[in-house]
């Protein structure tokens, strides 16, 4: 019997696997997640694009895999009283290091409980949040929060078109991030040059440290890019030489 079909069964799969992947953008049976009950030793687990799947099923899971590194719940479509549960059983996961919940459309009430996650996950590396915009108040909460984590590098969020007295709020916990962060990904926008502006120009002057900026295909990169340096050269900031390992800020489409 393929791993595959013991899975679709129920069946315990082998108590050594490290990885397990089940992407399905297609129409297919949902796996039996109880055969991973005895997966102890799993590190990633993928269940990425799988509609069929309900966070409780998941939430139940969680606590069967003591070692869970990587967990990708992308394009997941959760009812708003089930993520409380999936959240709760996440945050008991303190060996979490890669939490990708892209497209996920998060309920803005679940937004307290996955802040207060981050606390949870000394060793996380990377939050991707692709898609998902938070309110001033939690974009603070949630910079403040990976700010505290040591070994953190990367987060992805959607691009909220705050005004500038926001961003004047929310600079001092962003700009501690892009410090010792390596990558700060915008995506699923289109902002103004205006916005954009803003944004650099508060980030720029707390820090008084240059990043660097990158776009996608699809916007001005030579625009961004002329912007930023006109930026530097106004606050008399130096940007960031090759041999540095400045910060990434990176506006993006989401895929």
């Amino acid at each position: 019997m393929s791993l595959s079909e013991r899975l679709l069964d129920g069946r315990s799969l082998p108590p050594n696997l490290r990885v397990f992947v089940w992407g399905m953008h297609r129409p297919t049976p949902a796996p039996r997640l109880t055969a991973l009950h005895h997966t102890s030793q799993l590190r990633t687990l993928d269940l990425s694009g799988n509609h069929s799947l309900f966070s409780n099923a998941i939430a139940e899971l969680l606590p069967h895999l003591p070692h869970l590194q990587t967990l990708n719940v992308s394009k997941g479509k959760f009812a708003p009283g089930d993520v409380v549960q999936l959240l709760t059983a996440m945050s008991q996961r303190p060996s979490l290091q890669h939490v990708l919940m892209r497209q996920c459309n998060l309920p803005r009430t679940a937004l307290p409980l996955l802040v207060a996650c981050i606390a949870a996950w000394p060793s996380l590396r990377r939050l991707d949040l692709a898609g998902l915009y938070l309110p001033p108040q939690a974009f603070k909460a949630m910079v403040t929060a990976l700010g505290r984590c040591p070994n953190f590098a990367s987060l992805s969020l959607r691009f909220p078109p705050y005004t500038d007295a926001m961003w004047r709020a929310i600079a001092p916990a962003l700009g501690a991030g892009l410090l010792k962060w390596r990558r700060v990904f915008f995506s699923e926008c289109e902002p103004t040059a205006v916005q954009v502006v803003q944004c650099l120009r508060r980030l720029l002057k707390h820090n008084q440290e240059a990043f660097t900026v990158t776009c996608c295909k699809g916007y001005s990169a030579a625009a961004l890019q002329n912007t930023y340096t006109a930026l530097l050269d106004e606050l008399a900031i130096l940007p960031p030489t090759r041999e540095a390992a400045a910060c990434v800020v990176a506006f993006v489409k989401l895929e």
